[in-house]
């Protein structure tokens, strides 16, 4: 039985015979898939969490640079970095990773 809007993966159960599997293997079968897929799922929602929570901390920090070296608001920040998001056609994040990297590097002039 599948209840959820998408699949995670595929057990798949293979005999020599017609009819090999009782109705306790594929029971079984189905329960052990459902914990798989449970387990796998976990994973999946750490790792996008964690890609979530460096994003945010990378826009956090250029914000804070932005915020130092132009006496300006967070606000004011967020947007200037949205600004440029937009008219260079790259995604924020980029945005703000490059800015640290620029800045840790040294390099103020880009």
């Amino acid at each position: 039985m599948h209840h959820d809007r998408f699949v995670l993966g595929v057990l798949i159960l293979a005999a020599e015979r017609p009819d090999a599997f009782d109705a306790t293997v594929l029971a079984n079968a189905a329960d052990l898939a459902a914990l798989a897929a449970g387990a796998w799922s976990a994973v999946v929602r750490e790792e996008q969490l964690r890609r979530a929570l460096n994003s945010r901390d990378d826009i956090g920090q250029a914000k804070g640079i932005l915020m130092e070296r132009f006496s300006i608001t967070a606000d004011g920040a967020f947007a200037l970095l949205r600004q440029l998001s937009q008219e260079s056609n790259t995604p924020l994040l980029d945005i703000a990773q490059h800015l640290i990297v620029t800045v840790t590097n040294g390099d103020v002039s880009t």
